[in-house]
């Protein structure tokens, strides 16, 4: 008999996947929530319950997937008892996972199929996954991987029903797709994270936030001290909050507070020091400085074109004279 070791939130996820209604499920948010476990226990039971049965298990790398998600596999079938060679047997250099019919022979087993989903320029449309007939799948970490994967992922869902060696049938509803993740603001936050908090879910999804408070098989305060000992915002709020508003890239135009802010517009007391600045290289005859206290510009200055060393000596002298930190010069020109 086969014992499930499940927290109450994985055992949400797997009445949410095996719901008829529900097509996808994404679960996840804050690192060490127990996710990884989840798909390696809900997809060994179903290739178990279902023989003939056939799965794909998907991470962005194939390097990320074998030092990840199938340890975690087989760190499964241990806790739950499985032999290997005897209930089940996986192929490395295929990354292939078959299992035994309950009769112990190996034919028409059910199988996992361990696939690299990284967008290639050869590729774009994942056609490589056409020749798959599946009874559901996987994507882990699905913030690495690019949205088309999902689709076509899940046009795949063919083998949905078959017989047990008992001569018993099985039948499944639908094909499902778990999605596990990690923050990231892209199509898993505008397809599932943001409609589930406005309540405009897509008829089919579902989204299940779990952080590492929600597994009680890990030591919950040593790990959030080892998270809170970095130091970095970025790991604190994503990995250990499961924040998924959250994003401090550099190269981000404005970040994701300011957009939410800039119905509001409100100014504080205290303003800052700027100089806007149009150099007129290319064009006009005067060369412009405006120094601004928050949005009241509170000074113009402008002098006839001239060298640019010339005009640079001037631009630094009306800093200094107002004490305008050099980090609130902005300076515009064509060319």
């Amino acid at each position: 008999m086969i014992e499930l070791e499940l927290s109450d939130k994985q055992l949400r996820a797997f009445d949410i996947l095996d719901d008829p209604e529900i097509l996808e499920l994404l679960y996840g948010g804050g690192g060490r929530s127990g996710k990884t476990f989840l798909g390696a226990q809900y997809f060994i039971l179903k290739c178990l319950e279902c023989e003939g049965s056939k799965w794909l298990v998907g991470r962005e790398s194939l390097k990320k997937l074998k030092r990840t998600t199938i340890l975690s596999f087989f760190k499964a079938l241990r806790l739950l008892g499985l032999k290997e060679g005897i209930d089940w047997k996986f192929n490395a250099q295929e990354s292939i996972m078959i299992f035994s019919r309950a009769n112990g022979s190996w034919d028409n087993p059910s199988t996992i199929f361990f696939e690299e989903m990284r967008l290639l320029p050869s590729d774009p449309e994942f056609d490589r996954f056409g020749s798959f007939d599946l009874s559901g799948g996987w994507i882990d970490e699905c913030q690495e991987v690019n949205v088309a994967a999902r689709h076509v992922l899940q046009t795949r869902y063919s083998e949905l029903s078959g017989t047990n060696c008992d001569g018993t049938k099985w039948e499944l509803k639908k094909g499902v797709t778990l999605l596990t993740c990690n923050p990231k603001i892209n199509w898993i936050y505008y397809d599932f994270v943001k409609p589930a908090k406005s309540g405009t879910l897509a008829k089919g999804r579902a989204f299940l936030p779990a952080l590492f408070t929600d597994n009680p098989f890990i030591d919950q305060e040593s790990y959030k001290r080892g998270i809170l000992a970095t130091g970095n915002k970025r790991y604190i709020e994503r990995i250990l909050y499961g924040n998924f508003d959250f994003d401090d890239d550099p190269l981000l135009l404005f970040d994701l507070d300011s957009i939410n802010d800039m119905w509001t517009n409100v100014l504080e007391e205290k303003v800052g020091k700027y100089l806007t600045v149009d150099v007129a290289r290319m064009g006009g005859e005067y060369i412009v400085v405006g120094y601004w206290e928050g949005w009241d510009l509170k000074k113009v200055y402008y002098w006839k074109k001239a060298k640019t060393t010339e005009s640079e000596a001037r631009i630094i002298e009306i800093r200094d004279r107002h004490r305008v930190p050099a980090s609130h010069v902005v300076i515009d020109e064509d060319g």
